[in-house]
C-alpha cells in the first residue's frame, strides 16, 4: 500500500515542471512499458 506522500509525489510528476525538478517521469500503459524495455 502506498502512503499519502508517495501518492502525492506520484500525483506530482504529471507535472513537467515536477519530472524535471525530480529527474523522474511516469510510463503508463503496457504497449508504452514493451518499447521503453
Amino acid at each position: 500500500m502506498l502512503s499519502k506522500s508517495q501518492i502525492s509525489f506520484i500525483k506530482s510528476l504529471h507535472q513537467k515542471k515536477y519530472r524535471k525538478e525530480n529527474g523522474i517521469f511516469i510510463i503508463e500503459g503496457i504497449k508504452s512499458i514493451v518499447e521503453f524495455l
